[in-house]
């Protein structure tokens, strides 16, 4: 029962902190832009490419170190060149192409669909219509996540600074929610004789969920 109990105060502490996280980073940056601090930018972007990296180092994880490496030398280049505002577009086009992969690669022959992965966590085995609807909405968010990268690209080569920080720091993070609250109605649509979990359970199941260990 400690046990448990332990494990259910990681996963609270874990969504407050993601939630703050996702909260503060847009924040940050679109405050940096507001106000032309592109050493602010720069800051972070060390401080969390060399957290990152002595994690990686101490968990023996090679690729995610290589990664943190790269990310930290470009900080240190870019700053040292004067160049730090160029660190801000680079984040949504990663972390976009990230989920894209983690999403895009559970489609490939053989492999389970991520979402169909995640509703057998609580369903259990899938009945063939749910495995068919889960497989479709993996597919929509990795086109979603697909979208979203070609958006911060455009978006970095043409659009002025301050509506690519309006999207990507603001109304992308609306986007995602707003495509939970359709596809979750869209769910009790297609599947009327299925029992659901509520939406607020269902975001959580989400938020605890990870996604790293599903993807693979």
């Amino acid at each position: 029962m400690r046990k448990t109990a332990s494990s259910n105060e990681r996963s609270k502490l874990k969504i407050v902190l993601i939630a703050i996280a996702l909260f503060i980073y847009p924040a940050f940056i679109h405050l940096s832009v507001a106000f032309h601090r592109p050493l602010l930018i720069t800051g972070m972007w060390l401080a969390a490419s060399a957290v990152g990296l002595v994690v990686a180092i101490r968990r023996g994880r090679a690729a995610w170190s290589l990664l943190f490496g790269v990310l930290l030398t470009s900080g240190i280049a870019l700053w040292s060149w004067g160049d730090a505002i160029d660190l801000l577009y680079l984040p949504p086009v990663l972390i976009n192409i990230a989920l894209m992969v983690v999403f895009g690669r559970t489609l490939l022959s053989g492999a389970t669909p991520l979402v169909a992965r995640i509703a057998s966590l609580w369903r259990g085995p899938l009945d063939p219509a749910l495995s068919l609807y889960t497989r479709r909405v993996t597919i929509a968010w990795t086109v979603f996540f697909a979208l979203m990268v070609a958006e911060s690209i455009v978006l970095a080569l043409f659009a002025p600074l301050h509506i690519w920080s309006l999207f990507t720091n603001f109304l992308n993070y609306i986007f995602v929610l707003l495509f939970f609250v359709v596809e979750y109605q869209l769910r009790l649509i297609r599947l009327p004789n299925h029992e659901h979990l509520s939406f607020r359970a269902f975001c959580h199941l989400v938020a605890t969920t990870d996604l790293r260990t599903l993807g693979r």
